[in-house]
């Protein structure tokens, strides 16, 4: 009975329940897949027996491929040959239906294979007429119906890594499994950017749901371009809106459901923008570079600047203007001005001891009444709230030698109507002229009468004038002061006549005399190193100021006031006396004894200018600190030159960079060393190739740069509007003309250089009218192809023909097929070249070295034969795998072949010697072909494989969601520039590729396409069932051929 099992992932390394089979325990070995008579039990490893007929239930196969393609019996296919099904008269020629069987609802899946000659039948129920075993549409079903399998389990180790597989195919029948519920088909879209702007590409992403996987997407970009996949990138060329149309179908068969979408994108014109780039500080009087860029709108660009200069505002700053010295009691003055910062100004002012002893305003009046030296300092306030403060220094001296004597007087109304007198001598007649505003009224007086005291007794003496004896006059309030000090004091009103006099008595005594002078000071740093600039500040207290000072630093050096500075020359202990003198003549000493300490010596040095032009002097200037002086200098400046003194100037012969070192030794032979490095003026330029490129050819932009800072960046404007960046770039001329390419190159130091050359691009040259292609059939036929007709040359085989290469000068062409045929054309007739070799086997490729001095034809089995106009040799191949393709470099150098299993080895030409080069993939080449530019060359082959070789290694082009990744990729074919290669496969499979990035084109046939080439812009497809399509532009067109031949290759003659 029948054994239900699991279903594992096919490739992924996955398996069956269980292990490989063997058939002893001792030998071990596997049944052969293709055995007409499979055994139903296997040993495994493990020494089980297990079986190896199986039912699966509850699956279904989503799709089918038709491979393995055989005509005839052999001992391994089985029977044949096979029925004509296409109706084009021939037998068919397959053998196998391949595909998943995968768990409806999971992702389970097992690889199957159809051998035909079982004929895998459905099962119809009693009654019913058998079916028809033979349709491959009852082979399949979709996740909407489910079915059972019944088929032998093979291991198949041959496609690394190994795999199950489920072959021969039995028989099947619907299965008693309910199918799922499925969800409705679902569909939507989205674009990045959401905004673009004409020749920006837009990336259209898919996303679908519901139905039955695998989808198929189709676009309808609004513009008359179509596409497919997911996701896609689509660039529109006119400013607009349009409508975008997505159709997604699922895989339910055999009607698929499909959905479609739409959204409306509008294209806006690129918004014209400009940037600047240049450093944000500067010095003055040094230049200072920017550069602009501009982006969109339509060059050439104009620009012009406009500099708006602004300066910084000068810091706040405030001073004090004043008298230095005052007298006790006396009124002093001082004013404040302020500048900088932002006006108007606020003052605040302090003035401790003072009466006041704070203010505010610009200016400020205060009393000092205690003999001494005082601070009176002011605080400015901006506009901005910055501060700014400021002090000065005031004497105050005693005024007690200086007398004043007040009253007020009643009724002094008559000029000199009263005399004063002190100690016998006058001392005024007052008032000095008639006053009548002082008529009966009292009247204050004020007199300094300091040069008519004297210490003792002293007599003031009030006489009224004998004209005015009629009025009697007053005088109350009297009093004598020296300062603040009242001497003597009267406040009883005196009455005064002319009868009499009245006189005052008071007494003084000597003041005693000032403390005497005393004085401090004070040094910073506290701790001086010879050579360091040493600070003095002096204090002076009582005596008599003004004071003045001088100063003996104990070194053989003096100075004079009241802050000085001295440097020492070299370390030791020095007395610094410090002497006061005040305005009375007395002194004032003070001494301290300053310690001198040898600094540590420090060099450093600057140069000018700041980087390097070749042939220009630079002047290097050395600054020294510490140690003990002199000091002599020694330059090394890097380039093998050296030199002393200070400064010094250097020429460089180139741009460096180099690290120039200073050694300063000072007098007692310490020494240090400094270095920094010199670079260059940051210089670029750049070459281009090919020198005289065409239209729609790759031209090879390559820059380089020197001085500066490494490393450097580039940037490139390549003249028709369009940028690039990095050393090497690459790019297609769209139309003929003259296009200024600039480089712009920045090194890691922000320093910018640019380098501009012309490029001459000619029109491309079109293919000659009259040229012709040969074309082959599996049937052995050669046609002569010319202005889209199709004529039969003859048919000198009856087995399948396989490639077809022209030799390089056009003189004949090369045809190959299968047991062994080579044949030659030479435009008149068909002739079967004698091979001289034993070669029976199915040939596969043809291709010439590009000089025509001989061409490689591979085969089977690792057949390789070198074949010329004179001969044809066999090469000692390095392989048994199959060899399916030869693609030459452009320069003849070397060879690439490729073939089954992943086989990829290099021919090299000059010595013959085949190396064998890792592919990465085990899935079989078809095709290969290098870029006429050398760059690298492009593989291809089954299961939509893709890979690209550039000399050194391999790196596979990702297919999925661009190429069914079931089909075979057969051909593939560069145009003349390198710049666009049209490859072709199973089921109508047209791929193109421009070097970064892989496009599926519209598929306008189901049958197989086998052969591309190119002839001047346009590329020619032939296939299966005399299919011929043209593809140009971007644009695919089905030709009529007026035949159904299985047409297998192209080549197009030579001009």
């Amino acid at each position: 009975s029948a054994t239900q099992i699991t279903l594992a992932q096919e490739y992924n390394g996955g398996s069956l329940t269980g292990s490989a089979w063997q058939t002893s325990s001792s030998t071990g070995g596997i049944p052969n897949k293709r055995a007409l008579s499979p055994p139903c039990t296997v040993t495994n490893t493990k020494g089980q027996v297990v079986s190896t007929f199986v039912q699966f239930n509850g699956v279904y196969i989503a799709n089918s491929t038709i491979e393995d393609c055989a005509t005839s019996y052999n001992s391994v296919n089985g029977g044949g040959p096979y029925p004509d099904r296409n109706g084009d008269g021939n037998s068919d020629a397959y053998c196998d239906t391949t595909g998943p069987v995968q768990v409806v609802g999971t992702s389970d899946i097992i690889h199957y294979e159809i051998d035909h000659d079982w004929d895998a039948a459905g099962y119809c129920g009693p009654g019913v007429p058998p079916c028809d075993n033979v349709t491959l549409r009852q082979e399949l079903s979709s996740g909407t119906v489910s079915l059972d399998l019944q088929g032998f389990v093979f291991w198949d180790s041959g496609d690394l890594p190994g795999h199950w597989e489920l072959h021969p195919l039995t028989g099947w029948k619907l299965s008693s499994s309910p199918p799922p519920q499925l969800q409705p088909l679902s569909a939507s879209f989205a674009h990045s950017p959401t905004s673009p702007s004409p020749g920006i590409s837009v990336t259209f992403t898919a996303t679908a749901g519901g139905g039955v996987p695998p989808y198929s997407f189709a676009w309808d970009f609004g513009d008359g371009t179509k596409g497919s996949g997911n996701p896609v990138a689509h660039s529109y060329s006119v400013q607009g809106t349009y409508t975008v149309n997505l159709t997604v179908k699922d895989s339910v068969f055999p009607n698929p459901n499909t959905k479609t979408v739409a959204k409306s994108l509008t294209v806006s014109p690129a918004v014209f923008a400009v940037g600047i780039s240049g450093p944000s500080s500067g010095t003055a009087g040094t230049g200072v570079s920017f550069t602009a860029t501009a982006s969109s709108g339509t060059a050439p660009y104009s620009f012009s600047w406009t500099i708006v200069v602004s300066t910084t505002t000068p810091p706040l700053s405030v001073s004090i203007s004043g008298p230095g010295s005052g007298t006790l009691g006396g009124s002093l003055g001082f004013a404040a001005t302020a500048t900088g910062g932002a006006p108007p100004y606020s003052f605040s002012w302090t003035a401790a001891g003072g009466s006041p002893a704070s203010g505010t305003g610009s200016s400020f009046t205060t009393i000092f009444n205690t003999q001494g030296k005082y601070t009176v300092s002011v605080t400015a306030t901006d506009a901005g709230g910055k501060v700014a403060s400021s002090s000065t220094t005031v004497n105050v001296n005693s005024n007690s030698n200086k007398y004043t004597l007040t009253w007020q007087g009643f009724d002094w109304d008559g000029g000199g109507e009263e005399t004063l007198t002190m100690n016998g001598l006058f001392l005024a007649s007052l008032p000095t002229t008639d006053s009548p505003q002082n008529t009966n009224v009292y009247v204050a007086f004020s007199l300094n009468i300091t040069t008519f005291v004297v210490q003792g007794t002293n007599k003031l003496t009030f006489t009224h004038a004998n004209w005015d004896c009629s009025t009697i006059d007053n005088v109350k309030n009297l009093q004598v002061a020296s300062g603040t000090t009242v001497v003597y004091s009267n406040s009883t009103v005196e009455p005064l006549s002319c009868t009499q006099s009245l006189a005052y008595t008071f007494t003084t005594t000597s003041p005693p005399p000032p403390p005497a002078a005393a004085t401090v000071f004070t040094y910073s740093p506290t701790n001086p190193t010879a050579g360091q600039a040493v600070t003095f500040t002096a204090t002076a207290s009582n005596g008599m100021g003004p004071y003045t000072f001088t100063w003996d630093f104990g070194d053989g050096s003096a100075g004079s006031g009241q802050t000085v500075t001295h440097v020492y020359g070299q370390a030791g202990e020095f007395t610094v006396k410090l002497t006061v003198t005040d305005s009375s003549q007395n002194t004032a000493t003070s001494a301290q004894t300053v310690a001198v300490t040898t600094s540590t010596l420090t060099v450093n040095f600057t140069f000018t200018p700041s980087t390097i032009t070749p042939g220009s002097p630079v002047t290097f200037t050395a600054t020294v600190s510490g140690g003990t002086s002199p000091y002599s200098y020694s330059w090394g400046f890097g380039d093998g030159t050296t030199g002393t003194g200070n400064p010094v100037s250097h020429t460089y012969s180139n741009v460096g960079p180099y690290t120039v070192t200073l050694s300063v030794t000072d007098s007692q032979g310490s020494t240090a060393t400094t270095s920094q490095t010199l670079i260059g003026t940051l210089a670029t330029g750049f070459t281009f190739s090919p020198s005289s490129p065409v239209v729609g050819q790759v031209v090879t932009f390559n820059a380089t740069a020197s001085g500066g800072t490494p490393s450097y960046s580039f940037s490139w404007n390549l003249g028709d509007g369009t940028s690039a960046s990095g050393s090497i770039v690459t790019h297609a001329y769209s139309t003929n003309g003259t296009y200024t390419v600039t480089v712009t190159a920045r090194d890691s130091g922000g320093q910018t250089a640019t380098a501009s050359k012309t490029v001459s691009v000619a029109p491309s040259t079109p293919p000659p009218q009259s040229a012709y292609a040969l074309v082959i059939s599996a049937e052995g036929k050669v046609f002569r192809y010319q202005n889209g007709t199709l004529t039969l040359i003859g048919q000198p085989v009856t087995t399948a023909l396989r490639q077809v290469a022209w030799k390089p000068d056009g003189s004949y062409a090369l045809i190959i097929g299968d047991s062994g045929v080579v044949l030659k054309y030479d435009g008149n007739q068909l002739t079967r070249v004698s091979l001289n070799v034993a070669a029976t086997t199915n040939f596969q490729t043809v291709a010439w070295k590009p000089d025509g001095s001989y061409a490689l034809i591979g085969g089977e089995n690792g057949v390789l034969l070198k074949y010329s106009d004179v001969s044809i040799t066999s090469i000692p191949s390095t392989t048994t795998t199959t060899i399916r393709g030869v693609g030459w470099n452009p320069s003849g150098s070397s060879a690439l072949l490729v073939g089954s299993r992943g086989l990829m080895l290099l021919y090299q030409a000059s010595s013959g010697v085949i190396q064998k080069l890792s592919s990465g993939t085990t899935q079989y080449f078809y095709a290969v072909a290098w870029n006429p530019n050398g760059q690298y060359a492009l593989a291809a082959g089954s299961n939509a494989t893709l890979v690209k070789y550039d000399g050194t290694q391999v790196a596979m082009i990702n297919t999925i969601g661009i190429a069914g990744q079931t089909l075979t990729i057969r051909s593939i074919a560069w145009n003349a520039l390198g710049t666009i290669a049209v490859m072709v496969g199973d089921q109508g499979l047209v791929l193109t590729y421009d070097g970064s990035t892989l496009t599926a084109q519209p598929v306008l046939t189901g049958n197989w396409l086998f052969g591309v080439a190119w002839s001047g812009n346009t590329a020619t497809i032939v296939g299966g069932a005399g299919t011929i399509i043209t593809y140009s532009s971007g644009t695919e067109k089905k030709l009529a051929s007026g035949a159904t031949p299985a047409l297998r290759w192209i080549a197009w003659k030579p001009a």
